[in-house]
Formats: structure tokens, sequence, C-alpha cells
């Protein structure tokens, strides 16, 4: 059987990611079967006319569908630089039409499942409307420019791993692991007679029965509460300047010793060849206290990694969960099925973005661990950059200087963090810039200084 793909780039400023769902599609589809938008591979400059609704309502052709822009909880796509279309409205009246192709939409844009109602209408609305079996994105802000490019290559990658692939719902989730924002992850996916292990199309010969749109239960699954979800406990920047730049020791993660753990699948699911994720098997789906899920990881971790470096890392920490999507009113109930632990690399508390150990766990211990942790050093003649993150005034007025002077309406800013972006071999410091509107940028921090 043949397969097809389209992979549409958006608004926002590099493709790189659609360059790499392009390319992993193409591997297994054949480049004929795949179509592209607003970007031409192998250039990761998109191109100038974005990837708008049409391309968006032509996704009902396609068996998959990658789609890379900015978003908001309206739901809406292309917000912040156009053209702006109302992605729910959109899929409402191009997609519910069972005889689709559609069966597996990738949404790498922000806030598309935020809170309940949007949630309810994706599935009840859309769904069970068309032939989709799992639609994959964010009920909060999306991953990064530059992050979202590993979080597709790990995706694609995962999804076809071993002798028989891993479930769209298992991918999307630990391809997202080892991210500052990868805990906003969701997928919403059709759960009873193991449905919720739905596999990518053309990825695995390994297959499930259709789902009675009208009764089969629609789950989702995502960090646990994901309307008011815990905010993870990090480490405080206390420092007033910072190094501009931070050279990698090495190209290699950080050895771990795996005697005392027997991974099921080793998968170099990297854009480098070293990094390596370790599989166990697919979530249980049984309840797991949070107590619990969380000391499995620890557990493990401190036999991995040794104590130190867990002490002196930054720690996330947050639940994973599933829960029926109702069909009616009622509200979303969590079971929480474990856990995930992020160990981040930092600069004195400037998280190192993706330089992580991710170990997730289910009722039984831990499922997967994904190692990205790698050394740093400082040159001597490094620039320094003064921090301004917590002078919010004197930050919103270079901002304006720099972006918004000629702009009659001024964006509100509502929380500056400095953070150390990955880019070639190098991490870079920026600066991520959430606004009231709950959109989000990455600034290099010489722009800003």
């Amino acid at each position: 059987m043949s397969y097809y793909g389209i992979v549409a780039q958006g608004d926002t400023p590099d493709a790189g990611d659609c360059c790499k769902a392009y390319s992993k599609l193409s591997a297994k589809y054949g480049s004929s079967n795949v179509q592209v938008a607003g970007f031409n591979p192998p250039s990761t400059t998109p191109s100038t006319n974005h990837a708008s609704n049409a391309h968006f309502t032509l996704a009902a052709n396609f068996h998959v569908l990658y789609w890379s822009s900015h978003g908001s909880s309206s739901p809406a796509l292309n917000v912040i630089d156009g053209p702006l279309f109302y992605s729910y409205t959109t899929a409402y009246n191009s997609w519910r039409n069972t005889s689709n192709w559609l069966k597996v939409p990738i949404i790498a844009a922000c806030y598309q499942f935020d809170g309940s109602t949007n949630r309810h209408n994706w599935a009840n609305n859309i769904m069970r409307f068309s032939d989709i079996r799992a639609m994959c994105g964010y009920h909060d802000m999306a991953p990064g420019t530059g992050t979202d490019t590993s979080i597709a290559n790990d995706f694609f990658n995962l999804c076809c791993a071993g002798t028989t692939g891993n479930s769209v719902m298992y991918s999307w989730k630990n391809a997202n692991a080892a991210y500052t924002a990868g805990s906003n992850y969701i997928i919403l996916v059709y759960y009873d007679n193991n449905r919720c292990y739905y596999r990518l199309p053309g990825f695995s010969t390994v297959t499930y029965p259709d789902p009675n749109r009208s009764t089969t239960k629609i789950y989702r699954y995502t960090q646990a509460n994901p309307n008011g979800a815990e905010v993870p406990k990090s480490m405080s920047v206390t420092i007033n300047s910072a190094p501009y730049s931070l050279n990698l020791s090495s190209n290699a993660c950080r050895s771990i010793n795996l005697s005392k753990w027997n991974p099921a699948q080793v998968v170099q699911v990297g854009v480098d060849s070293d990094t390596f994720f370790y599989g166990q098997r697919e979530y249980s789906m049984n309840p797991v206290s949070s107590k619990q899920g969380r000391s499995f990881n620890e557990e493990l971790l401190n036999d991995l990694v040794g104590t130190g470096l867990l002490e002196s890392a930054s720690l996330k920490i947050y639940d994973d969960a599933m829960a029926e999507v109702p069909q009616d009113n009622s509200q979303e109930e969590d079971i929480v099925i474990g856990s995930t632990t992020q160990v981040f690399q930092h600069y004195n508390g400037i998280i190192l973005e993706g330089n992580c150990f991710a170990a997730c766990s289910d009722a039984t211990g831990v499922i997967s661990l994904t190692n990205r942790y790698k050394d740093y050093s400082v040159s001597d003649d490094v620039d320094h950059i003064n921090l301004i993150h917590k002078e919010k005034d004197a930050f919103v007025e270079h901002f304006k200087k720099k972006f918004y002077l000629e702009k009659e309406v001024q964006p509100t800013i509502k929380i500056i963090t400095p953070i150390y972006m990955r880019v070639e071999d190098k991490y870079i410091l920026h600066y991520r810039v959430v606004f009231e509107n709950k959109q989000h940028i990455l600034i290099d921090a010489k722009v800003i200084d």
C-alpha cells in the first residue's frame, strides 16, 4: 500500500523541523508521495509564502500531516506573521469525512489543545467524524526553533525503532521528554482494545482494529492536570552576568553504566549520532502513585549517573497521565500512569536546553531513558552578557527599541527567562520571552544587550 504525507511550514523563522519531517516521511513513503508547503528542502529557510489554511485543508488527502508554525488557543495558527487562520474551524469544514485519508495530524504549534473545551472539540467533533486515529501537539507553549528539529527527528526515529516500531503516543511523548517545554506534549488517541498503541501509517506492520466512532473512548495523554499543572522547581539564577557562549567539552554524551538496567531497545535518536534513547516497553496504562513513579526514576538515575550529578543538576519532575475525553460536558479525570524526571545541565542555574537525562516510568518501573547530557567549558576570551531579565522595565525598553519601535500596539511581556540554546557546536545565551497573550519568542542575548 502507498502512503502519503504533507509537511507544511507556517510563520516560524526556521524550517529545520519541516526538513527533518520531510526527510523521514520521504524515506518511508517516497519523495514523490510527500508534498511540501512553505519551504523547499533541503533549505531550512522558509519560503516567502507561508503554508496557509489551504494546505491545512489539503491535509485531508494525505495519511500524515506535519505542521509547524506559531499558534494560539483560539485555536489558531500563523498568529504572529500570518496568514492567520483558525485551525479547528478549518478542520471542521474540511476534515470531517470518514473517507478522507488523514490518520495522524502532528501540529507543532503552541496551545492547539489548550483547555478541556478545545480537547473536547478536536476529539468529538473532528476525530469522530473523520478517519483520524491520533493527534499530536501541545496544550501550552511548544518547544522553540532548533529544539523542534530534534523533536521531529526523534519522533519519526522512535516510530520505526525496533522490530515493531513504537506507538504514536509513546514516540511523541518520548521525543519531547528532554526539553523544557516538552512537558506540554499532548496526544489524543482512541483507547479501547489496545488502540492507544496505534502506529504511524507505513512505519510498522502492527495494526489495530478500527474504532467505533460513536462508542470507542478517546483519551488524552499529557502531563497530569494540563489545565493547572504543577510548576516544576528548578535552580534560581542568582548571577548578574553570563558567558554569551559555552563550548561543548566533547560531542559525546555523559557515559552511563547500564549493568543494573537492561533496556529492550537502544536507538540513536538524535541529530547527533551519540544521543541515545533506551526503551523498555510502552506504558502499561495501569495507575501508579506519583510518589512511586518518581521513586522509580530517582533510583535508576542514582544507579546510572550517581547522586553527585543529581545533586548538582537542575531537576524538573512531573507526572504523566491519561484521561478520557468525555463526549458530554463532564470533566476529564486524570489517571496518573507514570512520571518523568528531567536532569538538566546548567550554567549557574541557566538551563542548557535539551542537554538532559530524561527518565520516564510507569506502574512497574522505568520504561525509557533519553541521554543528551553533555559537559561544557567556558573560553577565557568569551564575551559576558549583563543579565537584565529581572529588570523588567529595562528589558521592555530594549525590546521595544529592537523589535516594536514602529508598532502602535506594544506587547505586554509577562515572563523573561535566560536559557542556553544549542547552535551547531555551541550553546548560545538567549532570553525566552512570554507575552500576556501566551505567545513566546526566543531572542539572542546579544541582540537585546
